[in-house]
């Protein structure tokens, strides 16, 4: 079981700054997120809980994650139902 006493809470500022990393990586704010934007903000906030929080170092932490993942940075080649990345 993962210890909290090194565990990292989101304040105002941090969701902010998070926001901006995923702007930057091409996920734009609308009303209907996707769940490749929602699978990137997940991933940034448990980064940031875990340590990761400058905003370089998400930058850095979602380049990896969305290399491994390969289709985030492609609009309109999410996969379909059924279909893996």
């Amino acid at each position: 079981m993962p210890s909290s006493a090194h565990q990292h809470y989101l304040a105002p500022d941090d969701m902010t700054m998070i926001e901006r990393v995923l702007e930057n990586a091409g996920f734009r704010k609308s009303g209907e997120s996707s769940a490749l934007g929602r699978d990137a903000a997940n991933f940034l906030a448990r980064e940031f809980q875990d340590g990761v929080t400058d905003e370089a170092g998400l930058t850095q932490a979602l380049d990896r994650y969305i290399a491994l993942r390969g289709t985030w940075r492609s609009p309109g080649k999410e996969p379909k139902s059924g279909e893996s990345n």
